[in-house]
């Protein structure tokens, strides 16, 4: 899509769910900069490396990325935060809003340089988005959790 002579490119992404499939969701990442084509043939990788603290290659210069002016990558990348649900939720409630982003999987991977390079995360002011029990603010105290 251009607009006023910018090029922008919309993802949407669903990576891996449940807390311990860290590296499934790096690899859907990788999966989704590999595998972006367009029609005026720019390939997705110029370039592959292999972090050696997780083994896993990455694709460091897209040619779709190198193409465009804006990215907005959005989706339920389902990363999730280091801590046990109750301390999440004390946490969240008392909005020490860094202690949750120090022990968040997504920004522990970017650190990383595991996933989402060149990209820059907006600020996290916000609550964790897990599910309220019906009718309340309270974070769900069901068993599902």
């Amino acid at each position: 899509l251009t607009i006023y002579r910018r090029r922008f490119l919309f993802l949407c992404s669903h990576f891996a769910a449940h807390h311990g499939h860290v590296v499934k969701r790096n690899e859907d990442y990788a999966h989704t900069v590999k595998g972006l084509r367009f029609g005026n043939g720019s390939d997705s990788v110029q370039e592959d490396f292999v972090n050696e603290e997780s083994g896993l290659s990455h694709h460091v210069e897209s040619g779709a990325f190198r193409d465009t002016d804006v990215i907005i990558w959005v989706g339920d990348f389902n990363y999730r935060i280091d801590l046990p649900y109750a301390t999440v939720c004390r946490a969240a409630y008392e909005r020490r809003l860094q202690v949750l982003q120090d022990n968040d999987q997504c920004l522990k991977e970017i650190a990383k340089g595991n996933i989402f390079h060149g990209f820059e995360e907006g600020v996290l002011d916000f609550m964790p988005t897990y599910k309220f029990d019906k009718h309340s603010s309270i974070y769900d105290t069901s068993e599902k959790q």
